[in-house]
């Protein structure tokens, strides 16, 4: 396992063991700041999901060639390189990214950071993006001294607000016209976690 900043270079490294009732035995995932040999990968993986994604984000419409996929790589990586955010890839057996997950702003002065991740239809439901975003929340009040977590998801996507809620995340509000999906306004409801909250389930 290795999760380290050296200076403001974030890098996450660490792979997982994830039970689940809907998987026959427990499998392995690791997380890692996602490359840019896997370009190919994220883009094949987007237009593989592209019908399903597009329902539940509004980034998906810009992504649709290997180019664009390392256009998005190599934003990432310069943001992990200066602390202000990171996306891993979500690997499963035979080397397979999955998905992903990360932090799409990291505000120091407020001490807070947004959670984000998704992953391929087929591999919902198995406590993938739970287990993950959970060595991300960690990994906020560990390494980064980080007070709050939040994550907003659109009020339509019940799904991913089981997710927040097992996390130990609290709904603190809604946010309206949060975003355009196929030309209609998604509100978001917003959850969040803070530092202490996760001191108490550690205890």
């Amino acid at each position: 396992m290795l999760i380290a900043m050296n200076g403001k270079n974030i890098r996450i490294n660490q792979s997982i063991t994830i039970s689940s009732s809907s998987s026959r035995k427990p499998f392995k995932v690791h997380i890692r700041n996602i490359r840019k040999n896997q370009a190919q990968e994220l883009a094949s993986l987007i237009e593989l999901n592209r019908k399903y994604l597009a329902q539940r984000f509004s980034w998906v419409g810009r992504y649709h060639t290997v180019q664009d996929a390392l256009a998005y790589i190599r934003k990432t990586r310069n943001a992990s390189k200066d602390g202000l955010g990171v996306c891993c890839s979500i690997i499963r057996s035979k080397n397979n990214l999955v998905g992903v997950v990360g932090f799409n702003r990291i505000d120091y002065s407020r001490r807070s950071v947004e959670l984000a991740y998704w992953l391929s239809q087929d591999e919902t439901g198995q406590g993938i993006a739970t287990q993950c975003s959970m060595v991300m929340i960690e990994y906020a009040f560990t390494k980064l001294n980080l007070n709050r977590v939040i994550s907003g998801v659109a009020t339509n996507n019940t799904k991913s607000q089981k997710v927040a809620e097992r996390l130990g995340m609290k709904a603190i509000g809604v946010i309206k016209g949060a975003e355009v999906i196929n030309g209609k306004m998604i509100d978001h409801k917003v959850y969040c976690k803070y530092k202490k909250q996760q001191k108490a389930l550690d205890r």
